[in-house]
């Protein structure tokens, strides 16, 4: 290889001798002959598939519309709704809903911006998905200050009982009934990075608010004891 390659140097400069100059003028006399030998076959090979060249491109925009449709429809249908019952899934908007009328009035004491529509209290993630028992509605409002230390029981507990109020008056697609019932539960509230995530269960009878509240009791008495055995411990 170094040899070659001082002969194309000394053949560059005018250098080399005959027999080299001889040698390097037939090695680019077959490079050129097996350049030709092996444009003949692609420029064939060109003419036979230029019939089929609109096809394929229709073939391939085609399964590309299908990919990203299936993509949208999986991540609309099935990811932002966790795979949740459609009767249920459809009360979401009826929540947010009830969410963007609460939080309107009461968004200085969340530490939240005022929402402008209801799209602005919507999810940036999962709408709904299962957890345990229950399936829960997320809610994301961007907060006035991501710095700001918010306290997220205190939020929570406002959130709930404006819930409750204001079910008096109403909201957009719930029937409430003489019980109160559906009971918009406030499961939790939580800083989300720039957002406080809110995520809401729906009650619809005393049974199932009983059942909630054991569940909640019993979390909190689990808790209570495993802090009870750390202090011990330390």
């Amino acid at each position: 290889m170094i040899k070659a390659k001082e002969i194309l140097e000394r053949y560059r400069d005018k250098k080399g001798t005959m027999k080299e100059q001889i040698i390097v003028r037939l090695v680019i006399c077959l490079l050129a002959v097996l350049l030709f030998a092996t444009i003949s076959p692609i420029l064939d090979f060109l003419v036979w598939i230029c019939p089929y060249v609109e096809m394929v491109v229709y073939a391939s925009a085609l399964l590309l519309a299908v990919y990203e449709g299936g993509y949208v429809l999986w991540y609309l249908e099935i990811w932002a709704y966790g795979g949740v019952d459609n009767n249920l899934k459809q009360y979401y908007p009826y929540i947010q809903n009830a969410i963007f009328m609460v939080v309107t009035d009461i968004h200085t004491a969340l530490g939240i911006i005022k929402p402008s529509s209801k799209s602005a209290v919507s999810s940036i993630g999962q709408k709904t998905f299962v957890k345990g028992n229950w399936v829960i509605y997320q809610y994301n409002i961007l907060l006035s200050d991501s710095s700001d230390e918010i306290d997220v029981n205190g939020a929570k507990e406002i959130l709930q009982n404006e819930l409750i109020r204001k079910s008096e008056e109403g909201f957009d697609g719930i029937t409430f009934d003489v019980n109160g019932y559906p009971y918009l539960q406030v499961d939790s509230v939580l800083v989300d990075g720039s957002y406080l995530q809110v995520q809401v269960i729906v009650l619809w009878n005393e049974t199932q608010k009983s059942s909630y509240e054991a569940e909640q009791e019993q979390k909190q008495s689990i808790h209570a004891n495993d802090e009870m055995v750390e202090d011990e411990v330390f």
